[in-house]
């Protein structure tokens, strides 16, 4: 389904929403509290659902599960006070900016609490290149991320 979707296939974005909404609507209405708000919500995910269907990776769980962390992420955000959503705003537009490999080494280790070498194992590997991949996605957000002023 995602695959249809990534070819721009309405109707299997349309089934996958059926599918999901309400389980997406209901998380986010427990973490925020309010229905406007997970109406609201439950749009932008889908949304970037749409958007970014290319990025799903079988390999880290199921759809459902991507979508649910999407959801997650976005009701906390909007539980943040307006200065922190300014930095994950910032954050997004930092990782946005990280390779696919960099990004999945980031997310394989940081989110799962793998380490390097149980990563490399998975993706068959060596250590060298996924800490090599870690050194350069820290090293591009520490750039992007950087007060204004600061000199690295």
């Amino acid at each position: 389904m995602i695959r249809a979707i990534v070819d721009g296939d309405t109707s299997a974005f349309g089934n996958l929403y059926m599918m999901t909404h309400g389980t997406v609507f209901t998380l986010i209405v427990r973490i925020t509290g309010a229905r406007g708000i997970a109406e609201e919500v439950t749009i932008e995910v889908f949304h970037e659902v749409w958007r970014s269907a290319k990025s799903y990776n079988p390999g880290t769980g199921s759809v459902v599960a991507w979508i649910m962390n999407i959801a997650r992420t976005r009701a906390l955000e909007r539980q943040r006070p307006p200065g922190q959503q300014r930095s994950v705003a910032r954050m997004r537009e930092a990782v946005e900016q990280l390779t696919p490999d960099e990004r999945q080494a980031i997310e394989a280790t940081f989110h799962s609490g793998a380490t390097s070498a149980e990563v490399a194992t998975k993706q068959k590997e060596t250590t060298a290149e996924i800490e090599t991949r870690i050194r350069s996605a820290l090293g591009k957000l520490g750039e992007v991320l950087a007060p204004t002023g600061d000199p690295r």
